[in-house]
């Protein structure tokens, strides 16, 4: 049987690896957000358009 962990070392292997993936979250959202395009509005009519009568 190979020899056991401390509790220290489990401690901090999962420490390590929570600022792992905190780290790779917070960098990758930020090169997320440069790659997505800019929401372009549409700008509303300010007076609603004649309607046509026959």
């Amino acid at each position: 049987m190979p020899d056991q962990l401390s509790d220290r070392q489990v401690l901090l292997a999962i420490l390590l690896t929570l600022l792992i993936v905190f780290g790779l979250i917070f960098g990758l959202r930020h090169s997320v957000e440069q790659n997505r395009a800019p929401l372009l509005w549409r700008d509303s009519p300010a007076a609603p358009a004649p309607t046509l009568q026959i």
